[in-house]
């Protein structure tokens, strides 16, 4: 009877830890559902940051030629800082009508 007592105690144990191993492992699939949900997150984040990086890259190339073409039309154009200047959209929609006019009214030189 004493053995019986004894093997039933740790019976009761041995079901409390299985108990116990079975939450512990719900948690863990949980853990890992919420972390290939990051993981996948991360990767859109990533590569819409590629994407505004690329952009970024393309537009400071067009301004970069946008300079370039001013400087050898003879263009003056506002240097951004002025606190009483116009917005970056005024000044962008008249730069184009600027360059545009002016562009029409200077001869243009064939490269040879």
């Amino acid at each position: 009877e004493l053995i019986e007592n004894e093997i039933r105690k740790f019976e009761e144990i041995l079901n409390e830890e299985k108990k116990v191993g079975f939450e512990c492992e719900k948690e863990v699939k949980k853990c890992q559902i919420e972390r290939q949900k990051i993981i996948k997150n991360r990767s859109e984040v990533d590569k819409n940051i590629s994407i505004e990086e690329n952009l970024l890259e393309k537009l400071r190339a067009k301004l970069h030629e946008i300079l370039q073409r001013a400087q050898v039309e003879e263009v003056n154009l506002p240097l951004k800082g002025n606190e009483n200047s116009e917005s970056e959209d005024e000044t962008e929609e008249r730069l184009s009508l600027e360059i545009g006019t002016q562009s029409q009214n200077l001869p243009h030189f064939s490269q040879a």
